[in-house]
């Protein structure tokens, strides 16, 4: 009996730092309520909090609403978004305040809790709509994917052993360029 409960309290510890979204929102939030369910039919779950995640596609910003545009992906138990590949489709977050370009850029790895608006909406030029639109009521942004996140050797670059004399190598960023180290 000791070891279940020293199980499960070791559960409830592990699972309970991990989350990214707020206590509050996660206890509102329905988990058997699934991004398929919704898109069938946005209007019977408007008012529903949901917990998603995915990519974000485009971003359109706004000074008095910015609307993403966001292909889902399914969580991990950290509620990070797992790939791609596992997608169900697209929706679209909307907040009341304007989110820059740069930072909620194109590729970029989102969770968010939100309210399902009940409505759906297309956008201009994509034969694929419409889509279930959510309001954020709390946002994550993971690491940038194409964030240089090289050290002051450089992708490519061996280590440099003064000892050994000058080396000549060459550079990947710039096809056809040696450079003597």
């Amino acid at each position: 009996m000791k070891s279940i409960l020293l199980g499960l309290l070791l559960t409830i510890l592990c699972t309970s730092g991990c989350a990214v979204v707020s206590e509050d929102l996660r206890v509102q939030a329905d988990p058997s309520l699934s991004f398929e369910q919704v898109t069938a039919d946005p209007a019977q779950y408007g008012g529903q909090i949901v917990i998603w995640g995915g990519y974000i596609i485009e971003n359109h910003p706004g000074q008095e609403e910015s609307r993403l545009v966001i292909l889902q992906a399914p969580l991990t138990s950290q509620q990070k978004p797992k790939t791609k590949d596992a997608s169900a489709g697209r929706f679209i977050a909307t907040q009341n305040t304007f989110l820059d370009p740069e930072i909620y850029s194109k590729h970029r790895g989102v969770t968010l809790a939100g309210k399902v608006t009940g409505k759906t909406q297309t956008l201009e030029n994509d034969p694929y709509g419409p889509y279930p639109v959510l309001q954020i009521k709390e946002i994550h942004l993971w690491d940038d994917p194409n964030r240089e996140n090289y050290d002051r050797r450089g992708p490519y670059r061996p280590y440099y052993y003064p000892w050994h004399g000058p080396y000549l190598f060459y550079s990947p960023r710039s096809p056809g360029f040696w450079y003597a180290w």
